[in-house]
Formats: structure tokens, sequence, C-alpha cells
């Protein structure tokens, strides 16, 4: 049987999505980066008010300190422009008036270092790339920041590296254009939690084993089968599907 590529570019470039969607269901990654079928990416509700929140976030950050206040962060949510067309606009609505409060004191004082950095990293004969949400400076060093809509698993962690395997990846990304970041957290919307690492070298070297362990086992595989996970009822590509099949 021929073996489907990789990555198609001549430079075998990888971002962390591709990965975590290998993981989530081999069909989808098949249907979306080797078919190159773009038209059916999720776009559910999380997805769409990820995307505000992401936006939001990055316009505070972006202001001066003095300036940055909880005012700001609640009128841009509630703006009719900008989330009034958004699914279950109300219901989101509550939950996000509380947790706007536990983001602006986690941050009103921080000093930014760089916004939606982007970078591309050599790991072997690959090349990561991808976008860091925040670097800010902390007392030991900057640390890392990515937004995330919820606490939840993109796909099953077959290891417990597999929890900030993300956050590794940015990391050696930013080390190769000379960025070290010495701590990485996410950043729950939904919640206002964050869960964080200290990126020790045992950390960044257990990761970097894995993320080589999972493209080497894309890279060899001709079984798309797909998997049955969280993000099954937003998918956009369950008519090419036959588990969604099984449940009508």
């Amino acid at each position: 049987m021929e073996q489907l590529p990789l990555f198609h570019s001549e430079s075998r470039k990888v971002n962390f999505t591709q990965l975590a969607t290998f993981l989530r269901c081999p069909l989808e990654y098949k249907l979306r980066f080797i078919d190159e079928n773009e038209t059916a990416v999720p776009s559910g509700t999380q997805v769409l008010w990820g995307r505000l929140l992401h936006s939001i976030a990055r316009q505070y950050l972006d202001l001066p300190i003095d300036e940055r206040s909880l005012h700001f962060l609640t009128a841009k949510l509630e703006d009719e422009e900008t989330s009034g067309s958004l699914p279950d606009r109300n219901y989101q609505l509550n939950i996000f008036a509380d947790t706007m409060r536990y983001f602006h004191d986690i941050f009103a004082q921080t000093e930014v270092y760089k916004l939606e950095l982007t970078f591309q990293a050599p790991l072997r004969d690959f090349v990561l790339r991808g976008r860091a949400d925040a670097i800010v400076h902390g007392q030991s060093g900057l640390s890392l920041f990515e937004f995330k809509y919820g606490d939840y698993r993109e796909f099953d962690y077959e290891s417990e590296i597999d929890e900030c395997l993300q956050l590794i990846f940015y990391s050696l990304g930013l080390r190769a254009i000379h960025v070290n970041v010495v701590r990485a957290a996410y950043y729950f919307f939904d919640s206002g939690k964050t869960a964080s690492i200290v990126l020790s070298e045992p950390v960044i070297s257990r990761g970097t084993a894995r993320l080589l362990e999972i493209i080497d086992k894309i890279s060899i595989t001709n079984d798309f089968t797909p998997r049955a996970n969280r993000l099954c009822p937003t998918c956009g590509f369950r008519k090419h599907c036959y588990l969604h099949a099984q449940r009508r």
C-alpha cells in the first residue's frame, strides 16, 4: 500500500494542531491535512467563543498597564457587534462575566514581552511552527501563556507529559528564536484557572521524545480509522465517518 505523506511541503512543517488532530481522530487528520479539506474544520460554540476571547485577551494585554481594567474586558465581551451573533450568547456571557475578573487579577500588572509571537524551529528533519499567545515577564524569567476556552482533553493522554505537550512544543519553537521561557501555563477562560509547568531540562527532554514519537507514528501509518472523542458532535467531517452514521 502506498504510504501517505505526513506533511506536504518540502520543508515538512509541523504544527501542534496536526499532532493533536491525529491523536484525537486519525480520520479527521487525513481528511483535513492530507486531503486538505479545510471547508469542514470544526466551528462549534467553543471554537467561536474561544476566538473572541483570544481577541479580547490580546487587546487587553496590548494596553499599557495603567490602562487595563475589568471594565475594558467586560465591555468588549458584551459588545453586541462582536458577540451578538455567537451561539448561546446569554449563557456564555454569564460564564465569562465572572472569569474576566480572574483574568484581570492575574494579568492587570503583568509586563508583556511579546504577544502572538510566531516561530519556526528545526526538530530532526522537521520544522515546528506555531504562534505563542503571550510571553510575559515573571520573577524568575519569561513565562509562556497559552489561552484555552476550557480545561478539557483535546485527545486521550497516553502519558502525563501529554497534558503539557503543547506548552513544550511551543517552548522548543521559542528557544529556536532565542526566547527562552522558564515556565509555561494554560489559562482556561471558562474557569479562570491556570495549569503551569516549570520547563526543566528533563521535562523538555521527555516532551521532545514524545513529540518525535507522535511524528514518527504519523509518518509510517496507513491506518486512518476514526476514533470517537468528545469533539465528535462539532466535527465538520461527520458525513464522512461511519461512527456518526452508526449513532443516527
